[in-house]
């Protein structure tokens, strides 16, 4: 097993920001949720290791969320005040993590 696989089995293939989790159907609008991340919390360009401690997994939408990068992926310019938006939702990340300690278990936990 991989770190991402070790690192989404970790978190229990589960969004930790949203709950959702790969395969998710949104009945309100027929939209799946198409796959689930290990996401850096300090990004690699920052100095961020490939470590269980710097890796949370995160569904597509909250990835596009706390990833700048991807926000012309999805359009977000377009939206009137959209950039706007995701620099609160962003804020918002940003403060969840600052604030919530991570009770992961330790690797050596994990039965692999």
């Amino acid at each position: 097993m991989n770190l991402s696989q070790t690192v989404k089995y970790r978190d229990g293939f589960r969004c930790q920001l949203c709950g959702d989790w790969k395969e998710k159907l949104y009945s309100e609008t027929d939209v799946v949720v198409s796959d689930i991340h290990a996401h850096h919390i300090i990004p690699r360009f920052q100095g961020g290791l490939d470590t269980m401690e710097n890796l949370i997994t995160l569904c597509d939408f909250c990835h596009a969320v706390v990833t700048p990068q991807w926000w012309a992926w999805f359009g977000i310019s377009q939206i009137q005040g959209g950039k706007d938006q995701m620099h609160q939702f962003k804020k918002v990340y940003d403060e969840y993590l600052t604030g919530k300690k991570f009770t992961h278990p330790q690797t050596s936990d994990i039965p692999f």
